[in-house]
């Protein structure tokens, strides 16, 4: 969370204000649990550690890591 958090921040200020951080949030999360799905599936494992890895591609958890 936090390196995503400081990658919005590092945007210009035109980008954050066309990317709100919320929505941010949302496709940074989806990517990189998709990131991680995909590591464990090259890898011949199962994702069991992978939260949200079952829903990803229907658009991630409902209750994602950045609102705990």
């Amino acid at each position: 969370m936090p390196k995503i958090l400081l990658n919005w921040a590092a945007l210009p200020d035109a980008k954050r204000h066309s990317r709100p951080l919320a929505e941010h949030l949302r496709v940074a999360e989806n990517d990189f649990a998709k990131m991680l799905k995909a590591n464990y599936d090259a890898a011949g494992c199962e994702p069991e550690g992978v939260i949200g890895h079952t829903v990803v591609e229907q658009g991630g958890v409902a209750r994602r890591p950045s609102w705990t």
